[in-house]
């Protein structure tokens, strides 16, 4: 019969509503005092033992945890040393016990280890280990533990304190110096005594191993005793065994290592062999075999792409890759290529005659396949690292090039949800222009084209049959040329032909730098400012099209680099179209964008068009993020819907686009023209910053009358060192902002500024 004590825990689990209020109040109420209490420790072990019911363990184990997490220092060594008994005699003594009183039990015993392991209980996996001859509970702890050390103590999935961190690597580092063989092996005897025997528990065993593969020296699992089990487990008929058979081949095949080593352990394992018979049908668990599939030759591939991309990049910056690395290098691709040829057929299959995880399973690795082998790409690989040596067959790789290009320029890729789509902003942003890779022959022959050692006139005459189809191809689409030239291309909407020949332009500019398109061959510049001319019809033409504003702007900052200050004419027409009534978050910060990067490169020469734009620009931010826009990020919001975060999310980009310009405005020389705008102008661009550091001061200032100095020295420090106030003028500087007059400090600011030397201008880069 249940007394006071196992009657008020049922009172603590009872469901809302089916006991008293003050009755579960008042259990409430004893069961806080008795945990409180000097004999907490006693009443739980006591009731752990004796009681028959659940709930009563399931209160004395969380107790318990809690306790050994904020009062195990009270114990005395043989109070330690009673409950680390109890606790393992509960584990073993109780075969009926639930599974999640087992979990919570081994849950307790790890948080003592966490406090006497290795330093007072160096051998406590080792007692655990001695345990096992006991039988399935003492298996099934063993298994416990390691799932709870794994989640409670060494996870980098968990977020941990500082404190905590140190001490989960220090627990790491004892396992590793005192434990982790000793774990290796008597799971490797475990699982050879329980696979057959009993399914389950080899299985649990298994997914408690997995979590240790990629932290743990690679010799305790990938050796001659514990690999073999582990394919004598992939031919079981117990499907949760197979799959967690599969997981643990997993995470040794992905564990985190250089090429060679990696290729090295794969064919160690021998497991390609006995993948590649999967080729007539995975023969159980199938989204585990997939997945195993597909993580086997996923990290062959990345392997092979690495041994690729040192030997290329070696020769990218003109270090010499000596003969005998080469064809070490060779060999190892060699030899993994053989591997993947050799697990291809089983790949196929399982993506023709497998469901919907095995598809998910294996498409990810056979996407990445086709994208290594995509030879636009290795083209222009070869083209950047040979870029020298290659120019005397410029013409002929042009010649042979230009009909290639020509298709590409034609037939864009179609519009795509996906993770290969292009970079864009906003609900729609997921749905752009996927990339298409074959974009990359127009990189390779801008980086052909664009050497300063290539004869001007070949160069110009390349170039210009590079570019001029290009710029047609615009025309046409905006509706300002003939019309296309071939019946396809009439099928194509014109946004994705405009896309795909500002996509061509830009790639083809990489290779060009702006002295030798202004300096050195004016005529290469003209071919560019010919584009660009054509260009910046394109937000007038076809407007709100989210994916061809975003390959225009990236069109647009490539041409600044390109041209230099032959491109700034152009922009006031593209930042018009851009900053306009209705624009939304994203467009404004893409405009904002494109402005920094013009005050960055023209400084004082953006003077004109800042003082026009200007005012427009922030009277549409502030339109745009309202009147109750917290510039200061105070507000913390709650969980807002999906669509309401996501508009957060882009009032957010423009606010530090925002900032980034008004930075901008005041480090490169054009403050006058803000200084010079009328007063609803200065107070949009003060108001928000104002905002902010009311709201800085407010937090540095409050605290103590310490940090208050501080940040008034601080200050004085800025403006008198920096800016050469009086200290005077700097101490009333800073009582205006955290006063928060706009209006006050407006007029302050520019007679302040007014009365200053202006700074020189940089010149241009």
């Amino acid at each position: 019969m249940a007394d006071d004590f196992e009657k008020a825990v049922f009172y603590a689990f009872a469901q809302p509503g089916t006991a008293p209020a003050d009755v579960s109040a008042r259990a409430g109420a004893a069961l806080e005092a008795a945990r409180a209490g000097p004999q907490a420790w006693a009443l739980c072990l006591a009731h752990l033992r004796s009681s028959a019911h659940a709930e009563v363990k399931f209160w004395c184990l969380q107790t318990l945890h809690g306790l050994v997490g904020e009062r195990y220092g009270e114990l005395a060594p043989d109070q330690r040393d009673a409950l680390k008994s109890a606790l393992v005699g509960t584990a073993l003594g109780d075969p009926g016990l639930a599974p999640f009183l087992r979990a919570k039990l081994a849950q307790v015993l790890v948080g003592v280890a966490c406090r006497e392991f290795p330093s007072a209980w160096p051998a406590f996996f080792q007692d655990l280990i001695a345990t096992l001859p006991a039988g399935p509970p003492a298996a099934d702890l063993f298994c416990r533990v390691l799932v709870a050390v794994d989640e409670d103590v060494v996870s980098l999935e968990v977020p941990r304190s500082a404190a905590e961190a140190r001490a989960s690597m220090a627990f790491k580092d004892a396992m590793r110096d005192l434990a982790l063989p000793d774990v290796a092996a008597a799971a490797t005897q475990l699982l050879a005594a329980s696979h057959a025997a009993d399914p389950p528990a080899a299985a649990a065993l298994l997914r408690a191993l997995a979590r240790y593969v990629h932290w743990v020296d690679i010799g305790l699992v990938a050796n001659d005793r514990f690999v073999p089990l582990l394919f004598g487990v992939l031919g079981s008929r117990d499907e949760g065994l197979r799959a967690a058979a599969a997981g643990v081949l997993i995470e040794i095949v992905g564990k985190r290592m250089e090429a060679e080593p990696k290729l090295a352990l794969i064919q160690q394992l021998g497991v390609v062999p006995e993948a590649a018979k999967w080729a007539e049908g995975l023969p159980g668990a199938e989204d585990g075999d997939a997945g195993l599939l597909a993580c086997l030759a996923t990290e062959i591939l990345e392997a092979v792409k690495k041994i690729e991309n040192a030997v290329l990049s070696m020769a990218a910056v003109g270090l010499a890759v000596d003969d005998e690395a080469g064809r070490e290098a060779e060999a190892s691709a060699r030899g993994a290529c053989a591997l993947l040829d050799a697990l291809f057929p089983a790949l196929l299959r399982a993506l023709g005659g497998g469901g919907e995880e095995v598809v998910a399973a294996v498409l990810p690795f056979l996407l990445s396949y086709v994208g290594w082998r995509r030879a636009a790409y290795l083209l222009c690989r070869l083209t950047k690292a040979l870029r020298g040596p290659l120019r005397g067959a410029a013409q002929g790789v042009l010649a042979a090039l230009a009909p290639h290009l020509a298709a590409i320029a034609a037939s864009p890729a179609a519009e795509l949800p996906g993770p290969k789509a292009a970079p864009g902003r906003g609900p729609g942003g997921a749905a752009l222009t996927a990339v298409d890779d074959r974009l990359y022959a127009f990189e390779a022959a801008g980086l052909l084209l664009g050497q300063e050692e290539m004869e001007a006139g070949v160069e110009a005459a390349w170039l210009a049959a590079v570019l001029q189809p290009l710029t047609r191809q615009i025309e046409e689409a905006l509706g300002e040329g003939p019309g296309p030239s071939n019946g396809s291309a009439a099928l194509v909407p014109p946004a994705l032909m405009v896309q795909q020949a500002l996509e061509g332009i830009t790639r083809v500019a990489k290779g060009f730098s702006l002295r030798l398109c202004t300096e050195l061959r004016p005529a290469l510049g003209a071919e560019f400012t010919r584009a660009l001319r054509c260009a910046i019809q394109v937000p007038r033409r076809l407007p709100g099209h989210r994916a061809l504003r975003a390959r225009l702007l990236s069109f647009l900052h490539r041409m600044v680099e390109t041209l230099g200050p032959a491109s700034l004419p152009f922009m006031p027409e593209v930042l018009q179209a851009l900053v306009r009534e209705g624009a939304d978050a994203c467009e404004l910060a893409d405009a904002l964008i494109l402005l920094n990067q013009l005050m960055s490169r023209f400084r004082d020469g953006m003077a004109p068009l800042i003082r026009d734009i200007l005012p427009v620009l922030l009277s549409c931010v502030h339109a745009v993020l309202g009147p109750d826009w917290d510039w200061s990020g105070a507000a913390v919001p709650g969980s807002p819907p999906a669509a309401s975060a996501e508009t957060a999310r882009e009032k957010e980009e423009l606010q530090r686009a925002f900032f980034a310009c008004l930075l901008c405005v005041a480090t490169m020389g054009l403050a006058d023209q803000l200084l010079a705008a009328g007063s609803a102008t200065l107070d949009g661009a003060l108001g928000p910053l104002l905002q902010t550091l009311h709201r800085l001061l407010s937090v540095w200032m409050e605290p103590s009358k310490e940090s208050g100095a501080a940040i008034t020295t601080f200050a004085v420090e800025k403006f008198a060192g920096e800016l050469g106030w009086p200290a005077a003028a700097s101490t009333q500087l800073l009582q205006l902002i955290a006063d928060g007059d706009h209006k006050v400090l407006r007029d302050f600011l520019r007679q302040a500024l007014q009365q200053q030397p202006r700074p020189a201008a940089a010149k241009l880069d």
